[in-house]
């Protein structure tokens, strides 16, 4: 859980890091108050709190709270860049590269805001990529600040994901001291309760959390420069193996094992990392079984029972975490004393024959044993709806089953859409509507459950280019640097590379993307991928005058860009606010408040429906039938392909008692609708 927050502390350390290694690291200088690296400390402290206060904020799903955080980045992008305390962002090809894919997408969103059948929607989705474009430059900006940069990013990373994983799995544990999980109320009759999703709310995301959690807490047994946080790193292991256990999510496990077979291709020096997983892995099974064997807490109710079986468990994990740290204690003082053996080291030469030689062996044992026959029913079973149910709904068994539970459709759906408009998309946030008309099933569904197949729906050929190849670009750079930097080097590289990567498997899966703690963490090791110990060098020779003439220019337009990047967020943000109070003061009985508000977050966002729909029902309540039948009106025509809007429209009419209005704005509701029970 604690990755890497040491290293924020040695100045003189950080700052000649080449002379370091993997066995002398822990044997840096002692701590005083002089040499406390204040900036440093400063960079890790602000990576942990972005995600930690978006996962902590239902995982920054909501608008709000997630474009407070990208209020927050720009103003520190633009003024650290204006101030000169910031370098500019993309001072290195490869992350140039990567920042202008981003920019690119960031900018094809806006240019569908002409197109898209929902302004409101779209508007959303243009807030939520330019607040993850402004936190992947200013991860940029932080790693190549300085040369322990990449270190104190990662470790901020590394620390707040093992914090979220921790207290989810401590809310197991004591369900009575966190909020209530309320998606058994979601979704009746499934069993969604036994699934941990705190503070996520999503199961697949904590899943996803924990996958990619894994390969950083590795990392960070090996990196640390003292044995104490390296052990720290390990006890942490079993915890959020625990909360992959938990979380019951097959996109959980493919992320878990996407990120640590990454991590271990790209990472040197094995064999100890081996050792300390195998410790790890063997907590966690015990933890798991300790849950497992315990029907109450398993469950997942807040039952006295439960309370009493989460107490015996706090204690089994407090010796298991102990035990793995003790090892990696041991592991770590036999390298420091002992190094790696000579036969142990393999070339890369040997290890690529090496691999050869198994694939060779394994591919007809494989067809042999049955395999095509079964990838082929797994791909059956995924393609179904219902998927394979003999576990047991939501048993922690279903972690391995790999269901689509409907993705399959979705994705169908997705492309049918693409066929539509292939160049220029439905528009972001629009496949909601799109699957509501389309179904081929009656389901509630927002998105398509893959990055990538949604926005070829909602932004074409291109949106689908953009993003993917941000996404390529900071697996290929990140792996690439990885392979040939120096191991001390080559470690960070590893880790972020593969928390990247199981990043991108999820968002593959699942709608991870919208869970803006799990992208926001992305974004910051996609910086480090990309831009890790990467600074200029300085003996360089340089013509100062146009260099100083072009940086000014270059800042110029970053701040330029920052100011335009605020006002993007401002707006939805504002609108997003002045909705949330409106409903806040409905809810009280605070009618007129509830309306000003209403007013107030149209005039923030005045091309969107919500705030209309919204004042059209608090009018309703009012019983001013005529002036709510106008706003309902009005709302109808920012979003006439929304069905909520017409079936609002035809409530109001009927109750003003005109039946004929009533009629053809149900009707236009159901044609929007046409599997929605209340419409049929």
């Amino acid at each position: 859980m604690l990755g890497f927050p040491a290293e924020t502390l040695y100045m003189g350390t950080l700052e000649t890091p080449e002379g370091i290694t993997e066995a002398a690291a822990p044997a840096a200088g002692r701590l005083s108050m002089s040499k406390l690296d204040w900036a440093g400390a400063a960079i890790w402290l602000l990576t942990a709190l972005l995600v930690v206060y978006l996962a902590l904020e239902n995982g920054g799903y909501d608008p709000i709270p997630r474009g407070q955080i990208g209020i927050a980045v720009w103003w520190v992008l633009l003024l650290g860049v204006a101030s000169q305390a910031l370098p500019l962002p993309g001072r290195t090809r490869a992350s140039l590269v990567a920042l202008g894919l981003l920019l690119g997408f960031t900018l094809w969103t806006a240019l569908s805001m002409g197109w898209t059948q929902s302004e409101e929607r779209t508007a959303t989705e243009l807030a939520r990529v330019v607040t993850y474009l402004g936190v992947f430059a200013l991860g940029v900006c932080l790693v190549t600040r300085r040369r322990a940069g990449a270190r104190q990013v990662l470790g901020g990373v590394t620390f707040a994901l093992g914090l979220v994983a921790a207290l989810a799995v401590l809310s197991r544990f004591h369900m009575s001291w966190f909020p209530a999980n309320e998606l058994g109320k979601v979704l009746p009759g499934i069993e969604i309760e036994r699934r941990l999703a705190y503070p996520l709310n999503y199961s697949s995301a904590m899943g996803t959390l924990a996958g990619m959690t894994l390969p950083l807490l590795l990392a960070a047994t090996a990196s640390a420069r003292t044995i104490a946080v390296q052990a720290l790193a390990a006890a942490a292991i079993p915890l959020a193996g625990l909360a992959l256990y938990l979380a019951t999510s097959g996109t959980g496990a493919a992320v878990a094992v996407v990120a640590m077979a990454t991590f271990l291709a790209l990472s040197p020096n094995r064999l100890p990392k081996l050792l300390t997983l195998a410790a790890g892995t063997g907590g966690g099974v015990i933890l798991a079984l300790a849950v497992h064997s315990r029907e109450a807490l398993a469950r997942g109710l807040p039952t006295p029972a439960a309370e009493q079986q989460g107490t015996e468990v706090i204690w089994i994990a407090l010796a298991v975490c102990a035990g793995v740290a003790l090892v990696q204690v041991g592991i770590a003082l036999v390298v420091r004393s002992l190094g790696r053996p000579g036969l142990l080291r393999i070339s890369r030469y040997q290890a690529l024959v090496a691999t050869a030689a198994v694939l060779i062996v394994a591919i007809p044992f494989s067809i042999a044993a049955g395999g095509p026959h079964e990838v082929s029913h797994r791909w059956e079973v995924f393609k179904s709806r219902e998927g394979d149910t003999s576990a047991g709904p939501s048993s922690p068994s279903t972690i391995l089953d790999f269901h689509g539970a409907g993705r399959y459709q979705f994705w169908e759906s997705a492309v049918e859409a693409s066929e539509t408009a292939p160049w220029q998309g439905t528009g972001p946030g629009t496949f909601e509507s799109w699957w509501a008309r389309h179904a081929s099933y009656n389901g509630y569904v927002r998105t398509a459950h893959s990055l990538y197949l949604e926005n070829l729906a909602e932004l074409g050929i291109p949106g689908l280019l953009l993003i993917g190849g941000f996404v390529f670009a900071v697996l290929g750079i990140g792996g690439s640097r990885a392979l040939r930097a120096p191991p001390d080097e080559r470690l960070l590289l590893a880790a972020a590379t593969a928390g990247s990567a199981g990043f991108a498997m999820a968002a593959a899966l699942d709608w991870v993307w919208q869970i803006a703690a799990l992208s926001v963490a992305f974004m910051l090791l996609a910086a480090v991928a990309v831009s890790g110990y990467s600074l200029p060098d300085p003996t360089r020779r340089r013509r100062r005058s146009n260099r100083r003439n072009r940086n000014l220019m270059l800042r110029a337009a970053v701040v330029v860009v920052g100011i335009t990047a605020l006002l993007t967020i401002w707006f939805p943000l504002r609108g997003a606010t002045a909705l949330r109070q409106s409903q806040i003061d409905a809810g009280h009985g605070d009618l007129a408040a509830a309306l000003q508000q209403a007013h107030d977050a149209a005039d923030a966002q005045s091309y969107a429906a919500s705030p209309l729909l919204q004042e059209a029902l608090i009018l309703e309540q009012q019983g001013k039938l005529r002036p709510a039948a106008s706003a309902a009106a009005s709302a109808t025509r920012k979003e006439g392909d929304e069905w909520r809007t017409w079936f609002i429209l035809a409530r109001i009419e009927a109750e003003r008692g005109r039946i004929g209005h009533a009629l053809r704005a149900y009707d236009r509701a159901h044609r929007l609708y046409p599997l929605y029970g209340l419409l049929e």
